[in-house]
């Protein structure tokens, strides 16, 4: 027999916090409508909100996200603010960077929300920079020397590359915004939309908005710069190939 009941959504700890939330609504409404003066006066004396978040079972906030066939989950901690000593941190261009920990992790990390233009690889064949990348990471180095706080607050995968998809916050700002307000960078929301952060998203779209009323960035997007790129490589590797040898009669 088919079961049609919907399952209970809520693990134990949950429910015992949706019980407990609802018998204090339930509460609160018989004190401000139901009890005496003297009475509702002691119990909002007696209760505070600190009282009753401490009571609640806590239950994560971060949404539910699913990663695709070509990424990890990410195992660092999510969606929460992370401290960062900027001397901790590497950077390899505008939208990269590797967060060298003390335990000896070495945490590359691409910025979400913001794609900046590229420098040479030369480990990779990119033999050149691309215009403005240079100063895409003269951007960001000069960003964290004036820096007092750095935060990450990292998502739920890891991106193809198995590198840390995150937000990053200077000073409590988002740096992605800052470095698309500053016509650094291309918005990349419209491409991968919030990825769970919908705020900070909205953030970079309304830099992004800002930026071109001065008109279009003065770079190609990056997306298509490497694409050209690893096609120049690709081509050169063919043509440095020896020729085969004809098949011996």
């Amino acid at each position: 027999m088919l079961n049609n009941q919907k399952a209970w959504p809520f693990n134990g700890e949950e429910t015992a916090g949706f019980i407990f939330g609802i018998a204090v609504v339930a509460v609160l409404i018989w004190a401000v409508c139901f009890a005496g003066p003297a009475e509702s006066k002691q119990f909002k004396d007696s209760i505070s909100s600190t009282a009753i978040a401490s009571a609640i079972p806590a239950v994560s906030t971060a949404p539910a996200m699913v990663c695709e066939s070509d990424q990890k989950p990410q195992k660092r901690p999510t969606f929460v603010r992370v401290d960062v000593p900027k001397g901790f941190i590497e950077t390899e261009d505008g939208d990269t960077v590797t967060i060298n920990w003390p335990d000896g992790d070495k945490e590359k990390v691409r910025f979400f929300g913001a794609d900046t233009a590229e420098v040479m690889h030369p480990e990779m064949g990119w033999d050149e920079d691309q215009p403005y990348g240079p100063d895409g990471r003269g951007f960001i180095i000069g960003v964290l020397v004036l820096a007092d706080s750095v935060q990450l607050a990292r998502g739920a995968c890891l991106d193809r590359y198995n590198r840390t998809l995150a937000y990053l916050f200077v000073n409590g700002r988002n740096y992605s915004a800052m470095v698309v307000a500053a016509r650094l960078a291309y918005p990349t929301i419209l491409t991968y939309g919030p990825q769970g952060f919908p705020t900070e998203a909205d953030e970079v779209t309304k830099a992004s908005v800002e930026a071109l009323k001065a008109g279009p960035l003065p770079f190609e997007n990056p997306h298509l710069f490497r694409a050209k790129t690893r096609a120049k490589v690709e081509a050169r590797k063919k043509a440095e190939q020896p020729a085969s040898e004809p098949n011996a009669p």
